[in-house]
């Protein structure tokens, strides 16, 4: 593993004795929270805070407590804030009622005396022979609730006169103006939802389509959700070269040429365009920076973090970066920020600030202990933005941030102060803000984890407008009710290709230093990607657990339904009531299996069988879930490698990688929003080669 250079961090005697911890560690492991008067502030900054919401000593680097902050902000009438705000709440995953609204109203181009496009009431323009994602209802033919159906758009033709399918045909009115105006014929595609030959070891992409020379008229029931781009290929791989959606090894006889030449200009000008750089604030592990990464066109160039561990785990898989082991607010001050990037040196800035005083997760008797304050680095990402002035901003946290019900609510009073202050500043310095709440699992991993997305574009740069980068759509159904274009994935689609293995009394575990080959070649697209060029398996091993525990999980059977309370059969296993006193904790989790054909939890930064997050022991296997498959839940790569200080113990080796790989982002969807950055500066760069 390549060390962090010394001239790259500060050395730990530089370091004040009290400064501030700006890796996300849980609270019980964070340092002291940062006193109030070590917040540092760029001038702008400050002068926002105190003009705008009128919060005294921002101008002196001395902010008070995160809870008189949040007053001062409750008490500010923003009402532009507040909309934006509002829509954060809306479903994400609305895509297909969107495209369903778009139907009430159509209107046709002709060329040549042939119907060659048609035009939706959005605006949005759908040409003969595109290839379209089809939104048949609640239930897709294919079996799988909410997944568009993939069809090319074959014929654009008015109705035959007299047809009993035409509009003017109806005697009923109402019936009449449901119909469409005009015949949509569609060829559909059938994708792979299983092995090539049914079976389950066979290897299985849900890009695949092949063509089932079925034909439609489009139903007024269904609707178009969107173009996608469908290309041919003897193999999976090759389409991520073309940023393809969907591939076939049939022949495709026909495609819009309109639509081809666009995408050939978008080509060109993404290859041309030069790579974005990236800072990545609290970066820990490295999640955010690996999924912007995976987009090919976003490098992270520098990365700050004050959790040495994580900085080496960080290092080891992008030896390029300059990693900064050092408090953020450190950095900030004046004698320090020769060694941090300049402005115009830095396209993106990546932030996960810690979120130990939103998240829900926190246990009630560590809420009011004060480390809310933690909170107020959200503060020390506004300074850098301003410091730095990137062309894109990308701030996730957890949902506690926008909760009506603050799981702090008794010591911050105002759980939204935090992110109207966030979207107000934002806007001051000059950009264009979106906010969202985005599920981690529509987006390509087997996890439930929704975060809130603050994505930020400039106005303007160098005089010229800057196209806005829009929050991903979904990508994988995964809430009930959404529709998107992937099936979600599952525990066993994850997991499945790893070695197995049962605790033993001999032997709860492989040893952690061991590397172990796979039980079987990629199942599936997703294992094919993270495990790249691997042939073995590292930190395939679990945290040790006592032996009272390690027989109570034995004794739960392979099925998901079942958890502690089978337990209450065996006396001497049984829980019994010694806990009741902490009734107001979900118990329905503890000792809880994991669904082979459902997602993982929200992945926590321990592992506890007795927890909210308890549902953490193997499907069939009679064992918690290992170090690997908590990363592969957060979408991380096999080759990356969790590190912890040399002299910690085997078990508190793994312990810290659990705690990294829990308050990393997940790598799929920081590729996500990387990809609607990429598209916005794609945009860009094609009207300057316009010019």
């Amino acid at each position: 593993m390549p060390p962090i250079r010394s001239q790259h961090r500060f050395s730990t005697t530089s370091r004040p004795p009290s400064s501030s911890s700006s890796s996300s560690r849980p609270p019980s492991q964070a340092s002291s929270p940062p006193s109030s008067n070590k917040t540092v502030l760029t001038p702008l900054v400050a002068a926002i805070l105190k003009r705008h919401f009128g919060i005294k000593g921002a101008t002196t680097n001395k902010l008070p407590i995160a809870s008189e902050v949040l007053r001062r902000v409750r008490d500010v009438a923003l009402p532009s804030v507040d909309e934006i705000l509002a829509l954060a709440h809306a479903d994400a995953g609305a895509e297909g009622a969107k495209a369903r609204s778009a139907l009430k109203t159509w209107s046709i181009r002709r060329k040549q005396g042939c119907t060659s496009s048609i035009t939706m009431k959005d605006g949005t323009v759908y040409h003969l022979w595109d290839f379209v994602l089809i939104d048949e209802g609640r239930t897709s033919k294919e079996g799988k609730e909410g997944l568009f159906r993939v069809a090319q758009v074959v014929e654009i033709a008015l109705w035959p006169s007299g047809s009993q399918a035409s509009p003017s045909s109806s005697s009923n009115t109402n019936k009449a103006e449901e119909r469409l105006p005009i015949q949509v014929k569609l060829r559909f595609y059938k994708r792979q939802l299983c092995g090539d030959d049914g079976g389950e070891n066979m290897f299985v992409d849900h890009r695949k389509l092949v063509d089932s020379d079925a034909v439609f008229v489009l139903k007024p029931q269904w609707s178009i959700a969107g173009r996608c781009n469908v290309v041919v290929s003897s193999r999976s791989a090759t389409i991520d070269n073309e940023h393809a959606d969907f591939w076939t090894p049939d022949v495709i006889e026909r495609q819009c040429k309109i639509c081809q030449a666009h995408r050939a200009q978008l080509a060109l000008a993404r290859s041309s365009m030069p790579t974005l750089s990236c800072l990545d604030l609290f970066c820990g592990a490295g999640g955010f920076s690996l999924g912007l990464e995976q987009t090919d066109k976003i490098k992270t160039k520098w990365a700050i973090d004050d959790d040495e561990a994580a900085c080496r785990t960080f290092a080891a898989h992008s030896p390029e970066a300059l990693i900064l082991q050092q408090d953020a607010n450190e950095l900030l001050k004046e004698e320090h920020r020769s060694i941090l990037p300049r402005r115009g040196e830095v396209d993106v800035i990546a932030a996960g600030p810690p979120c130990q005083g939103f998240t829900r997760a926190t246990t009630r008797g560590k809420r009011h202990d004060g480390r809310s304050d933690l909170n107020l680095l959200i503060c020390t990402v506004l300074s850098y933005v301003d410091l730095l002035r990137p062309r894109f901003v990308v701030i996730e946290n957890v949902n506690g941030i926008l909760s009506k019900q603050s799981p702090t609510a008794s010591f911050d009073r105002n759980p939204l102060g935090y992110a109207r202050l966030i979207v107000h500043t934002l806007q001051l310095l000059g950009y264009d803000v979106r906010i969202g709440q985005l599920q981690a699992g529509q987006f390509g991993v087997p996890q439930s984890r929704e975060r809130v997305i603050f994505l930020a574009t400039i106005k303007s740069t160098e005089g010229r407008a800057v196209s806005i980068a829009e929050l991903p759509a979904p990508l994988h159904v995964f809430k009930k009710g959404s529709c998107a274009r992937y099936p979600a994935l599952s525990v066993d689609e994850a997991i499945s290709d790893l070695p197995p293995f049962d605790w033993a009394k001999d032997s709860r575990s492989p040893p952690a230093s061991s590397s172990r080959a796979y039980a079987c070649p990629p199942r599936n697209s997703y294992q094919a990607l993270v495990r790249r060029d691997a042939v073995t398996v590292a930190q395939h091993h679990t945290v040790t657990v006592s032996s009272i525990n390690q027989e109570r999980v034995a004794h739960i059977p392979p099925e998901s339904k079942y958890n502690y309370l089978i337990l209450d059969s065996v006396p001497r296993l049984a829980l019994h009531g010694a806990l009741d006193n902490r009734g107001f904790i979900d118990r329905k989790n503890w000792f809880r299996r994991l669904d082979p054909q459902g997602h993982f939890d929200t992945v926590m930064t321990s592992i506890k069988l007795q927890s909210v997050q308890g549902r953490i022991i193997h499907p069939q296997q009679n064992r918690v879930v290992t170090i690997r498959e908590c990363a592969r839940a957060q979408g991380f790569p096999d080759d990356v490698f969790f590190h912890a200080a040399a002299s910690t113990s085997e078990n508190g080796k793994a312990k810290e990688a659990h705690r990294q790989i829990g308050n990393a982002v997940p790598v799929p969807l920081a590729k996500a929003l990387g990809e609607e950055i990429v598209k916005a500066a794609t945009r860009d760069h094609l009207q300057t080669m316009q010019l």
